[in-house]
């Protein structure tokens, strides 16, 4: 890329420095694949959401993930044992 410097790394004990700026580099870490799905929303769905994690648990705002792993585990319980493997 055109007027970007290079960055120099150099590898001290398991850190990974930064040499132009003398300070350690972060680690990414990545998110495990085998425990996490995605998934995409329309932005309505999405508002809901964040409006409904505010009220769910009574002062408790939860993330928007466990609002919908209680919305989706409430609705498997109403269906009784309707859903198939």
């Amino acid at each position: 890329m055109a007027g970007e410097p290079y960055k120099v790394l150099s590898v001290d004990k398991h850190t990974l420095w930064d040499i132009t700026h003398r300070k350690p580099m972060k680690e990414e870490k990545m998110t495990d694949i085998t425990k996490y799905k995605n998934v995409s929303l329309k932005h309505a769905d999405y508002h809901m959401i964040d409006r409904i994690r505010k009220v769910l648990v009574p002062n408790t705002i939860l993330s928007r993930s466990q609002t919908i792993s209680i919305l989706v585990n409430e609705k498997v319980k109403s269906l009784n044992g309707k859903l198939k493997k």
